[in-house]
């Protein structure tokens, strides 16, 4: 998720780019825009497990201490809860939810055989 600076300074999610849904168990990485915020305000993130316990994270920031990058890997599936802060006020739209569903799983696919009603015919 990108954020983008708003002309009052405040920070607003960047709508080209969805954050609903997320793969348990890979990496994941949203990133966010301070550039244009106004000052040196402090940049918080705290991310919520369905079971609401928290979730560790990285949280790098460029060169110019300007855009900042969160990684984080989901345990579980379902619904997580990313909180950003920006010199103390909830950036707007945060908490954001985000759906952690599991990934898809070849192995769980396979023929069977045809039942008596539905047999295909040529």
């Amino acid at each position: 998720m990108k954020y983008q600076t708003r002309a009052s300074g405040e920070l607003a999610p960047d709508q080209s780019e969805p954050f609903s849904e997320v793969e348990v168990g890979g990496d994941q990485e949203f990133s966010i825009s301070t550039r244009e915020a106004g000052g040196q305000g402090a940049l918080e993130v705290q991310i919520s497990a369905p079971s609401r316990r928290p979730i560790p994270f990285k949280l790098e920031s460029g060169s110019a201490n300007e855009e900042h990058a969160v990684q984080y890997i989901p345990p579980e599936e379902g619904q997580y809860r990313v909180e950003v802060r920006y010199d103390g006020n909830p950036i707007p739209g945060s908490p954001f939810s985000v759906e952690g569903v599991l990934p898809p799983d070849p192995s769980k696919v396979g023929p069977r055989p045809p039942s008596t009603g539905n047999r295909w015919r040529s």
